[in-house]
């Protein structure tokens, strides 16, 4: 066989060998990529548990949904004190494999609770190579209440998040969404209220089994609570001794006590003070200019002088707390809780 022909008989072999490699490849690319959805799925979870709230928001399921605050969840899932632990991602058993989007079955425990929640992931570049993205962001919606809402945030991790009123009263919702996991809850506090709750919060999805959504039965709900500190007892306290003393000196003083009497000879006298005994939450209907923290003064006595003889009687003063958004406290009186 002369040069030429031994060339060309090499280089046919060569092309054949790498159709051959080609045809194998597609083969082997193709039972490899029944796994891609898995894998997608994996990778995402896998960042989840972990706790890296970047990673997982780089996988951009359908736009970090419409709602959602990537930061928001990034900081909150580096803050939690216990994340999911994977048991197990599968193609969910009724699922067309061959379909451009597949759910995937993800098993896992949280708070060594079981759950599992399916995954969606869709074919995003079909051809010789098959890629798979995720389309299911797997965050849930959570809701904070607050009895006094003009404190204005709460922390969840390590993301500062808004609170609202309570629903009860009328108050809009909004809701944060975040990753699955146990997070701590701090509560904004001042020097004249402190938060009553305590324990840490569970973010998970109620639907076992089923796609994560934005509904209000996937929905995560707390709420906070506050009550007085030693402080703004102290600062009710003394309000309420100024405020009475002026009312037994100045008749016309607003929301005093009933102790003036047409018939008596000269002004009363405080025999004894009111004490205040509690700073109570109330509720307070959305748009009211009334303070949810209200107190009582309980116990004041008086006495004065009518016709000759000496009377006396017994009286209370009512009052709120407005708390501001800074935390800073006054006192205002009522003529009623």
């Amino acid at each position: 066989m002369d040069r030429a022909r031994r060339r060309k008989t090499v280089l046919i072999g060569a092309v054949a060998a790498a159709a051959a490699l080609v045809v194998g490849g597609v083969v082997v690319l193709r039972a490899e990529n029944r796994d891609a959805p898995v894998e997608a799925v994996r990778a995402y979870v896998e960042a989840i548990a972990r706790g890296d709230g970047a990673a997982a928001n780089a996988v951009d399921p359908r736009g970090f949904a419409s709602a959602a605050d990537p930061d928001v969840a990034a900081a909150a899932l580096a803050g939690a004190t216990e994340r999911i632990t994977l048991v197990g991602v599968a193609v969910d058993k009724y699922a067309d494999t061959d379909a451009d989007t597949v759910e995937v079955r993800v098993e896992y425990r949280l708070a060594n609770v079981p759950n599992s929640v399916n995954l969606r992931v869709e074919r995003a570049d079909p051809g010789l190579v098959d890629t798979w993205r995720v389309i299911d962001p797997f965050l849930i919606p959570v809701r904070v209440q607050s009895t006094l809402p003009v404190l204005g945030t709460a922390t969840i991790g390590d993301a500062e998040i808004p609170v609202t009123g309570l629903a009860t009263e009328g108050h809009p919702q909004r809701a944060v969404h975040l990753y699955p996991g146990v997070y701590p809850l701090r509560a904004k506090e001042s020097r004249y209220v402190r938060s009553t709750r305590v324990g840490p919060l569970v973010v998970d999805t109620g639907n076992y089994g089923q796609r994560p959504e934005d509904t209000p039965g996937n929905t995560v709900e707390t709420a906070i609570d506050y009550e007085a500190t030693p402080d703004l007892y102290t600062l009710v306290t003394e309000r309420t001794s100024e405020h009475v003393a002026k009312c037994f000196a100045e008749p016309r003083t607003p929301a005093c006590p009933d102790v003036h009497h047409p018939r008596a000879d000269g002004k009363p006298r405080m025999d004894s003070a009111p004490v205040v005994d509690r700073i109570t939450e109330y509720q307070t209907p959305h748009g009211s200019s009334e303070s949810p923290l209200r107190f009582s003064a309980n116990g004041g006595r008086y006495s004065y002088t009518s016709d000759g003889q000496t009377r006396s009687g017994v009286f209370v003063v009512f009052g709120q707390v407005v708390v501001t958004s800074e935390g800073d406290a006054t006192v205002k009186f009522t003529p009623e809780l």
